[in-house]
């Protein structure tokens, strides 16, 4: 319409780009799964940055910060408090007569389930708190490949990065966690954790703990940490602080993340240390690293038990490592791209894991952790 009557392009633009606001604000109206998360829709949310893009460049005004967007519903926050953590993506070999059922068992898995396509290769799709039961499901009717799993919470964190408060005040437990790296920092304080780092050391002393414990204001603290150096200082300041306090001790980042997984505010220290040490031992996991520079370096993989092996390249160390790590019945590997990590590496790593392990879900998290090129965490 602006268009015949004689509009510009940059007022054309305009034109598009206001409809698609409106269009975008609507969509909590159209579709039930976003009105109850309080979200907007992500495609349309894509393309109303293509549009400020474009206005951009042909008019010169300048692209919006990227912020989330208004919450659907008054009186909340943008992140979503209901429906499913994760989303589940996968194709499904399986002969026709097995669909019904199996589109039946997957709906009750979650939400938003969608089973599509023919000739025994199924597209499906779900929303689901249980992504390996889910898995399970579609093993029990065919041949699961090329499996995605998303955790829709770090999913947002890592898309907004958005800023941390550290834990609430109020809260029955928080927690305080030893990491390092850009990405695992707002990982893990998407997941509630206040997160302390050595100020002039690889890892923070007692002190610089105990300061942390007491600026929680929260009625006791689980201390969570990646390595013995820091257990070592953490045990420490459990000992001398003014309130109940846990250490949790894991072997490495994948192991702190799932145990952040299990971490509930509302519990006593002791339930939150409990659970978060169950989830912490559900995880097998490792690294690899470069070793040596120049033309003749080469890659180690370790696991957190030990075991270590060498390979001249990433992709033939993460084959070695997940060779360790992969198990019968694994059901997510979750892969944190650190320092020295690059996308064509990390593609040729998925691309493995799903020809070995077709069953196997598979998700990549930006951690920036130094060292560690790549952390991995078999579930």
């Amino acid at each position: 319409r602006a268009a015949r009557a004689g509009a510009d392009l940059a007022a054309v633009l305009e034109e598009a780009r206001e409809a698609a606001a409106r269009a975008l604000a609507r969509t909590p109206e159209l579709l039930p799964a976003l009105r109850r998360a309080g979200v907007v829709d992500a495609g349309g949310t894509g393309l109303l940055l293509l549009f400020d893009a474009l206005l951009s460049v042909v008019a010169g005004r300048p692209i919006p910060a990227l912020r989330p967007a208004a919450p659907a519903r008054p009186g909340e926050g943008w992140e979503a408090e209901e429906g499913p953590r994760y989303e589940v993506a996968c194709l499904l070999r399986a002969p026709e007569e097995v669909v019904p059922a199996f589109r039946e068992a997957w709906s009750r898995a979650g939400e938003s389930a969608v089973v599509a396509g023919g000739d025994g290769l199924w597209r499906c799709h779900l929303h689901t708190d249980a992504p390996g039961e889910a898995l399970e499901i579609a093993a029990g009717f065919g041949r699961p490949e090329d499996v995605r799993v998303t955790d829709l919470v770090l999913q947002v964190a890592e898309a907004w990065d958005l800023p941390a408060e550290g834990p609430e005040e109020g809260r029955a437990t928080a927690v305080v966690a030893v990491a390092t790296g850009d990405g695992v920092r707002r990982l893990f304080r998407s997941l509630g954790a206040e997160v302390v780092t050595g100020v002039g050391a690889p890892v923070p002393t007692a002190g610089e703990l105990l300061e942390a414990v007491r600026s929680t204001e929260a009625e006791g603290v689980v201390l969570l940490t990646g390595d013995e150096a820091a257990r070592a200082a953490a045990e420490e300041a459990a000992r001398s602080a003014p309130l109940p306090a846990r250490v949790v001790a894991c072997r490495g980042l994948a192991e702190q993340l799932a145990a952040l997984r299990a971490y509930d505010p509302d519990a006593p220290p002791e339930e939150n240390a409990r659970a978060m040490a169950e989830a912490r031992a559900g995880v097998r996991s490792g690294w690899i690293a470069p070793v040596g520079e120049g033309d003749g370096r080469a890659w180690e993989a370790v696991t957190a038990d030990g075991a270590r092996a060498e390979a001249p390249s990433a992709v033939e160390a993460a084959a070695e490592l997940l060779g360790m790590l992969v198990e019968e019945g694994s059901g997510i590997a979750t892969i944190l791209e650190g320092e020295g990590a690059s996308p064509g590496t990390t593609r040729r790593i998925v691309e493995l894991l799903s020809r070995r392990w077709p069953a196997l879900g598979v998700q990549v998290l930006r951690g920036g952790q130094p060292r560690r090129a790549y952390v991995v965490g078999v579930e």
